[in-house]
């Protein structure tokens, strides 16, 4: 049959499928780094790094790779290695969802995709910014977008006032909006 969701997130992909856990399939993929110019990837360091595909190596064999890893938790820090899916680091943990329900009413239901789409964006736009800093320096980068940071960055309205102001957020609703414009 047919899967829109899938079809839009990856319409336009060439991919292929590597067994890292054999030598065959490490191989491949490391010719395909050693002749690419960004490597992106959403595995955990830990798994990368037993594959031979964490950073440091890679970056050892192409200079000029740009690798991009998007993460639920971040690079560093006890969660750096934990497996996250949208629903969790970017909905619930990042407070996403409870930003978005009033007091007393239920959570909202997540569309699929909506931190994933956002960190897409993300990334991409750090891809160009490395790609655009390699034809200047000769040399590629890591740049890296968790889904946790993502959920913190749309909430950074919410974040900053009370952080700044020490006044709680609140939920709003369309029934009695601050901003009448809004």
């Amino acid at each position: 049959g047919s899967s829109p969701p899938f079809e839009l997130d990856n319409r336009n992909k060439r991919s292929m499928g590597l067994n890292l856990a054999v030598e065959e399939g490490r191989g491949i993929a490391a010719e395909l780094v050693d002749g690419a110019d960004v490597f992106v990837t959403n595995a955990r360091p830990g798994a990368l790094a037993r594959a031979g595909l964490d950073y440091e190596t890679v970056a050892a064999r192409n200079p000029r790779l740009v690798y991009a890893h998007v993460t639920g938790y971040g690079l560093e820090g006890e969660d750096a290695d934990r497996a996250a899916y949208d629903v969790g680091a970017f909905w619930s943990r990042a407070g996403v969802a409870a930003a978005l329900a009033p007091e007393g009413s239920p959570l909202p239901y997540q569309r699929g995709g909506m931190g994933d789409h956002m960190a897409g964006l993300a990334t991409a736009g750090a891809v160009s910014a490395a790609l655009f800093a390699r034809e200047r320096t000769g040399r590629g980068q890591q740049v890296s977008v968790s889904l946790l940071r993502i959920g913190m960055y749309m909430l950074g309205w919410d974040i900053s006032m009370s952080l700044r102001l020490g006044l709680p957020t609140t939920p709003i609703t369309v029934a009695a909006p601050p901003n009448p414009l809004i």
